[in-house]
């Protein structure tokens, strides 16, 4: 398997098992309940099911976010070392583009050599 292939294997397993802990601990039902009593006129005023659905679909990042689920997210991912993971993902990154750069700039001084000496 690639690197971009395992990535997302990684993060397809990391979601479902955040998905799973939310379920087990009834939080996803808490979150619904919480969509349902926050935009109940909306939600009453519709009566396509699918409207309904995508509503909630709509409003489900944002609910995480005001019940202060993503905060304990976050917290278990600092404790899991995943934003030190990150940010020195982040520096290698940084310093495989100044490498590239650096190689661009020999790439460019060479190929102007090569034209000057082809000149004289």
């Amino acid at each position: 398997m690639d690197r971009s292939a395992d990535t997302n294997q990684t993060v397809h397993e990391l979601v479902k098992l955040i998905y799973n802990n939310l379920e087990m601990d009834d939080i996803y039902w808490f979150v619904l309940s919480y969509i349902e009593q926050k935009y109940k006129a909306e939600l009453e005023d519709v009566t396509d099911v699918n409207l309904k659905q995508h509503i909630v679909e709509q409003r489900l990042s944002s609910s995480f976010e005001e019940c202060g689920i993503m905060d304990n997210i976050m917290t278990i991912f600092n404790e899991l070392g995943l934003t030190d993971r990150l940010k020195l993902l982040e520096d290698q990154k940084s310093a495989l583009q100044s490498q590239v750069e650096s190689v661009q700039q020999r790439i460019d001084l060479l190929v102007s050599e090569m034209t000057s000496l082809q000149i004289k």
